[in-house]
This record gives C-alpha cells, sequence and structure tokens, in this order.
C-alpha cells in the first residue's frame, strides 16, 4: 500500500489534533483601550488565536482604534467585511454602529437591535462565538461603565469557554469588571498587563473536555422570560424578563437587550428626554397665556387678562419645578451605592 504523501499526512494531523483556544473576544468600554493597548502590545505574531474586539463608540464615530491597535502591536488589524472567513493570527475590531458578530467560521456585521444602549455591544459577540466555538472561546471584560458583557461572559462560561476579567483593582472604570465578577466566577482576574501572557498560554492549551453546559447561556428569545409590564427606552415595546443565573436580562420584541443596570441608567435618559419636553410645553404654555393676556388688555378685559397673568405665572413656577427634577437625573441614574448605605440597607 502506497504511503501517504507528508502534506497528506500533515493534514490529517491538523484535522485530528484538537483545537486550542483560537477565539478570543474582547469587550472594553470607558478606560477600556488603554488595558486592551496593554494586551494587544504583548500578543505574539504567531498566535494561533483569532481576536475579536468589541469596544463602546459612539454611531457616528470614525474610529482609528484598529490602526491604533495595529501599531501597537504585531497582530495585523484586519479591515472588516460582512462574511469575510476568520483566521488566526489577525486582530478584528467591531466598527463603529455595527455589531461584530462570528457565525460558522465568517465575520458578521450586523445593525441588529442595540444592546445595553450600544451597538457596537459586547455581549451578542461574546453569545455568538460561545453557540458557534464553545469551549475554544476566551473572552475577556476590560474596563468599562455598567454591565455590558457580563451575560455574554456568562454564556461563554455555560459553553465550556473561559473567562477572564480585569482586576477591578486595576481598571480606569470598574463597574464592568466588577459586575462579571459579582455575576459569575471567572478564570482568571488579572491585571491587564498579566492578560497577553494568559491567553497565549491558552491559545496552546486543548480545548477539549472543558464543555459544562449548565443553563445560564443567554437567551436570545422573550419567549423565553416572563412579561415585565416595562417598557422598552429604545422602541417602547413591552419588555421580557428572562432569569440569567441569580441576575436577569430584558428583553423586548424587536431584540432590544439590557441587563437591569443598563436598563435603569437607559430609563433615567429618557425621564430626562421628558422632562425636557415637558419644559417646552410650559415655556409655550406661559407665553402663549402673556399673549392672550396683552390682546384681553388692548380690548379692556382686565378681569380675564389677569386669569391668564396668573396662570402665567403659575406656569413659571412649574418650569422651575421641574429644572430642578432635571439637575437630580443623575443621581436617578447612578447604580453605584457605597458601603455605608449597602450596610444600612442589610440591616
Amino acid at each position: 500500500m502506497q504511503e501517504p504523501a507528508e502534506s497528506e499526512r500533515e493534514g490529517v494531523a491538523r484535522l485530528t489534533r484538537p483545537h486550542g483556544h483560537d477565539i478570543v473576544v474582547i469587550g472594553a468600554s470607558a478606560g477600556g483601550i488603554e488595558a486592551l493597548s496593554q494586551i494587544v502590545e504583548l500578543l505574539p505574531e504567531d498566535l494561533p488565536a483569532a481576536v475579536l474586539v468589541t469596544v463602546h463608540l459612539a454611531p457616528d464615530a470614525h474610529s482609528a482604534l484598529p490602526a491604533i491597535l495595529g501599531r501597537k502591536g504585531l497582530l495585523p488589524a484586519v479591515e472588516l467585511e460582512d462574511g469575510m472567513p476568520l483566521g488566526q493570527g489577525r486582530l478584528y475590531v467591531a466598527p463603529p454602529n455595527r455589531h461584530l458578530l462570528i457565525d460558522d467560521g465568517h465575520i458578521r456585521l450586523s445593525r441588529g437591535p442595540r444592546e445595553n444602549g450600544h451597538r457596537p455591544a459586547i455581549d451578542p459577540l461574546f453569545r455568538s462565538a460561545a453557540r458557534t466555538y464553545g469551549a475554544r472561546v476566551v473572552a475577556v471584560i476590560l474596563s468599562g461603565n455598567l454591565g455590558d458583557g457580563t451575560l455574554g461572559l456568562k454564556s461563554v462560561h455555560a459553553h465550556g469557554g473561559v473567562a477572564i476579567v480585569q482586576d477591578p483593582d486595576d481598571a480606569l472604570h470598574p463597574s464592568m469588571p466588577t459586575h462579571a465578577i459579582a455575576s459569575d466566577e471567572p478564570d482568571y482576574v488579572l491585571p491587564a498587563s498579566e492578560i497577553a501572557a494568559v491567553i497565549t498560554h491558552l491559545a496552546l492549551e486543548p480545548a477539549a473536555g472543558r464543555q459544562r453546559p449548565d443553563g445560564n447561556g443567554a437567551s436570545d428569545s422573550y419567549e423565553d422570560g416572563d412579561i415585565a409590564e416595562i417598557s422598552c427606552p429604545e422602541c417602547g415595546g413591552p419588555i421580557w424578563e428572562i432569569p440569567q443565573g441569580e441576575g436577569s436580562r430584558y428583553l423586548c420584541r424587536t431584540g432590544h437587550s439590557f441587563t437591569a443596570e443598563s436598563l435603569f441608567t437607559t430609563q433615567s435618559e429618557g425621564l430626562e428626554s421628558a422632562l425636557w419636553t415637558a419644559i417646552r410645553v410650559l415655556q409655550e404654555r406661559r407665553d402663549l397665556a402673556i399673549r392672550i393676556a396683552e390682546r384681553l388688555e388692548a380690548r379692556g378685559a382686565e378681569l380675564a387678562a389677569r386669569r391668564f397673568r396668573m396662570n402665567a405665572d403659575d406656569t413659571t413656577q412649574h418650569e422651575d419645578v421641574l429644572r430642578r427634577v432635571v439637575e437630580n437625573v443623575d443621581a436617578l441614574a447612578d447604580t453605584t451605592v457605597d458601603d455605608s448605605r449597602a450596610e444600612a440597607a442589610a440591616e
């Protein structure tokens, strides 16, 4: 029997060799670019993994992040196209106003619903990686506010992947890492300067045998939850609450998704907008009352004019009250609680 060619034997070896942790997904927000830069500059040029990055960006932003990260490290930053094949030793950065997803070995750029108020958002990337690659995924949460990425990290863990979280003490904005740690038990909690070494080690470690589904993966269907009697701050539709381990995911029919904290904050933003609308209506009502009063005074109808003048004064007082409320909206949106208040609440 003829021996197979060397290239054929190598091909079989490539197909049968267990995969390493060859899909690395990283999520960052405020303060995260500094941590991300530390990681990228320490990753080796021959890293046997694809690295996909989502950083919260304004939808109309012109992002120079791929070029910046490409100059920082040895991995080339790829110019993204929807449907392009995924390759190892490459860096893929989500563009503004598009979710970065993985689907069957290909990059997908989606204008799907915002999640936690963002597009691109971290959770969709993490979920798509977990569903497609399971135990081969390494997910990293870096500095940022609120909790985007927390449920996506749980999904990666539920499918057997590895969870890494930046040490909150090392993060410029510790909220995202803190939420991730509180919601799950990450495999590693590290300063940014140590994360690249762990990623490199895991890329060479076989991922087989880590599959551990536990039912905590994030559902993509509102039908898996209970109606929450809350309207979606993005589209105004009803929201369903979907249990995710010890927390919840809030999902509307069209796909807008929130953690409890991001929903609370987004509601506060809607409250501020509604208050400014009310102030505008009161100003218009006051101005109209004054015009009517002036016309009545010109005709000598002093009593009727006085009633409209009083109405204008009352409207001004109501406007002043609403302006004071607007000034305190930031306090209403604050989801952080200091230790003394937490202890008081516990008692």
